[in-house]
């Protein structure tokens, strides 16, 4: 497993920006060979520790910042990725795992059993925070992405849109568990990730932007909505 840290570069953009794009996008990159036309639904359920920790490190700007989350694509519960998110700054590492439905709702129900079970190195890494922490369910995050990506540097484009949370950490399993936006229906998460270097040609689409790359935290806003 690569322990490479990637730059992030987050913009809140217009789905008419984005549609403006889209034309260069489809040109010069490869669509996400998952989903339709690289489009596909994500499902994260996000997890905290009793004080909420990670909420308040992100709400309060610290440098060093971690998410554990469960998650899974199109509704697809064979196959649930566990994932730890840390951050420095806008560089991001995601460490992960997949587990079945079974583990899955074992860890959702707060009983983190199996992680302590298996043996390799992540998931002992975060059994012994999760437990250490008292880390509990707290937010189902949903959201439609349309992904790319770029040879040059590992470049990963996405555009998040309809984005979506819960009130509560229950409902990771439902076919509705009452989500409400996060943002409006005419505004989504336009992300750049890259290694070592942006390259020329996505550096341009930057300056199409024209804006400075800002922080947005999909579970931050979910838990902002009590």
């Amino acid at each position: 497993m690569s322990e490479r840290y990637r730059k992030e570069l987050k913009y809140v953009i217009t789905v008419e920006e984005y549609l403006q794009f889209r034309p260069w996008l489809d040109a010069l990159l490869r669509a996400d060979i998952n989903g339709i036309n690289g489009g596909y639904t994500v499902r994260s359920l996000y997890f905290d520790s009793l004080y909420d920790n990670d909420y308040y490190d992100n709400s309060d700007g610290v440098l060093n910042k971690c998410k554990i989350r469960l998650r899974t694509y199109e509704e697809n519960y064979d196959k649930i990725r566990l994932e730890c998110k840390a951050k420095e700054g806008s560089d991001g590492i995601k460490y992960s795992v997949w587990i079945s439905e079974h583990e899955a709702r074992l860890i959702a129900a707060g009983d983190y059993s199996p992680l302590q079970k298996r043996k390799d190195r992540i998931c002992q890494t975060i059994y012994l925070r999760m437990n250490k922490g008292g880390y509990q369910a707290r937010t189902v995050v949903e959201y439609d992405r349309i992904a790319y990506s770029y040879p040059a540097s590992d470049v990963r484009i996405t555009f998040d849109r309809r984005v979506r949370g819960t009130l509560t950490g229950n409902g990771f399993f439902e076919r509705f568990p009452g989500f409400i936006p996060l943002l409006d229906y005419h505004h989504g998460v336009f992300e750049i990730k890259y290694n070592d270097f942006l390259p020329f040609q996505i550096k341009e689409l930057t300056k199409k932007l024209d804006r400075l790359p800002q922080a947005n935290s999909k579970y931050r806003q979910a838990r902002e909505l009590l």
